[in-house]
């Protein structure tokens, strides 16, 4: 198939749900100086902290904040590949007048990125730092006017990124001028065109190009291409829980 100058037109950011948790709320209000990973964590309940993240993954469909891998919950299979990421470091030498530590809309959630081997995110290609993403080297950088907040930047009706068949990510023509230096921060920043990434975006557009070919070979439509094209495009955009990669496939199956 000839996708090279295609554009994906579905969602890409997020919002939340809520503007604000009521389990976060009511911790902040009796310790407004406590720290996500060093408190809260150690301090709620299971429950508490599960609900939350369950909170997040649904916010999210499903996919990490940055890259659209899917998230999970530890299995036989491998081990956690989900975890709290602060878009604000929540330790930056900030004067501690907001703490963004707990902050709700502070709080995305992030795929490893790589760096953990029995993750999902991690590939043969996860070797070294140049092939870690998403808040892996982000770290405690202070980023905030530099890449794009999913929650506020990225658009619901169509996205600022485009890809090629390889895998690969670029910025997009649909992203107006005065937000396209950041979106090519954010892959920059986030390193979103590594390999490990580009290798998964490149498995399945393979995928989708070997299932198209293979139905449209079997029929003899001179429409089939755009019916099948189309088929896929709802049955894999449409779901509650939103594909992995969702912005690759929404790109490779534009008609």
């Amino acid at each position: 198939m000839a996708q090279k100058e295609k554009e994906g037109q579905e969602l890409r950011g997020f919002r939340k749900n809520n503007n604000s948790n009521d389990i976060l709320s009511s911790y902040l209000r009796t310790h407004p100086e406590a720290k996500w990973k060093d408190d809260f964590r150690n301090e709620v309940s299971a429950e508490e902290l599960n609900a939350i993240y369950d909170e997040i993954y649904t916010d999210q469909k499903g996919i990490c904040a940055y890259c659209e891998i899917t998230l999970k919950w530890p299995t036989d299979a491998f081990t956690n590949d989900f975890r709290v990421e602060h878009f604000h470091p929540e330790n930056c030498g900030d004067d501690n007048r907001h703490n963004y530590s707990l902050d709700w809309n502070n709080l995305l959630g992030c795929c490893h990125g790589g760096t953990q081997q029995t993750a999902r995110s991690y590939s043969n290609k996860s070797f070294g730092k140049h092939n870690h993403s998403c808040d892996a080297p982000k770290a405690n950088k202070i980023l905030d006017d530099v890449i794009l907040n999913p929650l506020l930047d990225l658009p619901v009706d169509k996205t600022f990124f485009s890809f090629n068949e390889d895998g690969n990510i670029s910025v997009s023509t649909n992203c107006p001028e005065n937000m396209r230096n950041k979106a090519q921060s954010t892959i920059n920043e986030l390193n979103l065109d590594c390999d490990r990434l580009c290798e998964f975006r490149k498995t399945i557009i393979d995928k989708l190009r070997e299932e198209i070919e293979s139905e449209v070979n079997d029929v003899e439509d001179a429409d089939a291409l755009e019916r099948i094209t189309l088929q896929l495009r709802q049955e894999l955009l449409s779901s509650i829980n939103r594909n992995e990669f969702h912005s690759t496939i929404d790109w490779y199956l534009a008609v």
